[in-house]
């Protein structure tokens, strides 16, 4: 008699553990949250954490300036609002013709999301169509995009302004 009666017990809190469990995940789901124990046969996607997709994404700070070098891009460093506006008025104000330089890029710097690529050996900018690539390609494309090549003046007013954050010319060696 004892035996059934613990028996019995056992299945009845293994039946309220299921449905409990069951309970939990059905008001889960209904608020769009990940489930618990299962998704009980019910299609059901759960949501993306905006944490794991930063993860996977390289993110790039606006008004930030960081070092290319051995084939690696280093830690953006912020530049001033001040330092970022000269940038962007000397880059806006130049010609840009259309390709871009052979020469390789030291720098990259960030304006405003605007990503533009600095030599400053020879002081040019380059900015690349990156959206006309395709990740699915097994052949190397050429990248277009267009260049800007600065006067003396400038050449030495955008290093002087990049100095200040990061080493210059360790990606043209």
């Amino acid at each position: 008699m004892k035996k059934k009666t613990v028996l019995y017990i056992v299945v009845g809190l293994l039946i309220i553990l299921i449905i409990g469990a069951w309970a939990i995940d059905m008001h889960l789901m209904s608020n769009n949250e990940p489930v618990v124990f299962s998704t009980w046969g019910r299609k059901y996607a759960p949501p993306r954490h905006e944490d794991k997709l930063k993860s996977s994404y390289l993110e790039v700070d606006e008004n930030t300036v960081a070092e290319i070098g051995r084939g690696t891009l280093k830690q953006a460093v912020e530049i001033s609002e001040e330092d970022a506006n000269s940038l962007s008025e000397i880059i806006n104000s130049g010609s840009w013709i259309e390709g871009t330089a052979d020469c390789k890029s030291d720098c990259v710097i960030n304006l405003k999301g605007h990503m533009t690529y600095y030599h400053s050996d020879c002081g040019t900018f380059n900015k690349y169509n990156l959206a006309e690539m395709s990740m699915y390609s097994s052949k190397a494309q050429e990248v277009s995009g267009k260049s800007l090549v600065l006067s003396e003046e400038d050449k030495t007013t955008v290093n002087t302004i990049l100095e200040k954050y990061i080493i210059l010319g360790i990606g043209s060696n």
